[in-house]
Order: C-alpha cells, then sequence, then structure tokens
C-alpha cells in the first residue's frame, strides 16, 4: 500500500434537484469530497484507500458498491449502525445551498482514524469536519 493515497473524510447521499414527469423530484446521488477524490483516483488507475465510516443501510451499501466499482481499497473503511449522511441541494439561487441530516451519522462518528504509524508510506488527503476533529483529538 506504500505510495498510495488514502482518503478519509465524509461520505453523504446528495439529493439533487431534477425535474421528473410528475413534477419536481430529487436524485439520490453518491457525495462527499473525500469519498468523489477516492473513486475518481481509482478511477484513473492510482493506487487508493477510502477510510472513514459508512452505514450498514441502503446507502452504505451503495457507497461500498462505489468504491469496488471504482477500483478503491476498503482497508480503512468501518460499517456502521447509524444513519447515512443525507444533503439536500437547492440550485433557486445564483450559487448552490445544502441542507445537511448528519447528526449521527455514520461518517460523523467514524471511530478509528489510522495512526500516524498505520499511514507511513503513503500519500494521505485528508478531509475531516471539526466536530469529527475534535473527538479524534486532531484540535481543529
Amino acid at each position: 500500500m506504500s505510495g498510495s493515497v488514502l482518503c478519509l473524510g465524509e461520505a453523504v447521499i446528495d439529493f439533487i434537484p431534477v425535474m421528473s414527469a410528475d413534477g419536481p423530484a430529487y436524485r439520490p446521488c453518491l457525495g462527499g469530497s473525500p469519498y468523489n477524490v477516492a473513486r475518481a483516483l481509482g478511477r484513473l488507475g492510482v493506487p487508493t484507500e477510502y477510510g472513514c465510516a459508512v452505514s450498514t443501510d441502503l446507502f452504505g451499501d451503495q457507497f461500498v458498491a462505489g468504491l469496488t466499482e471504482s477500483r478503491v481499497g476498503q482497508h480503512f473503511l468501518q460499517r456502521l449502525d447509524a444513519p447515512s449522511t443525507l444533503g439536500f441541494v437547492s440550485l433557486d439561487q445564483a450559487e448552490p445551498a445544502y441542507a445537511f441530516f448528519d447528526k449521527g451519522g455514520a461518517d460523523r462518528i467514524c471511530e478509528d482514524i489510522p495512526s500516524d504509524q498505520a499511514l507511513s508510506g503513503w500519500y494521505t488527503a485528508f478531509r475531516v469536519d471539526r466536530p469529527s476533529a475534535r473527538t479524534h483529538g486532531l484540535g481543529l
């Protein structure tokens, strides 16, 4: 795994507004910056691992399938019996607006961030939200 990229951070189901035959609706999409970076790198053939937690719910299954499909390793992945984080996107303004539902989300209560020793030899891409960083003693 040496010289690989390890992406740590959130996995979010982004609900994107769409127009369906029945009117306005939302389409769920796999998202979260670290998750998306891991998948993009994996698709480009860069040795990549994703580390954080995803739910054991149906969305968590979709996150795992997306990683597998993109050839992203899951050595540092945790599955927790907690809900997936949901984000709703509004495109009514010049810039997108977001509403997140993440209280108690699996990616927010990730229990095991790898130690410095476990990360030795990795090129790492970190993104940790501030509440999780404080939980894990990162002092952000």
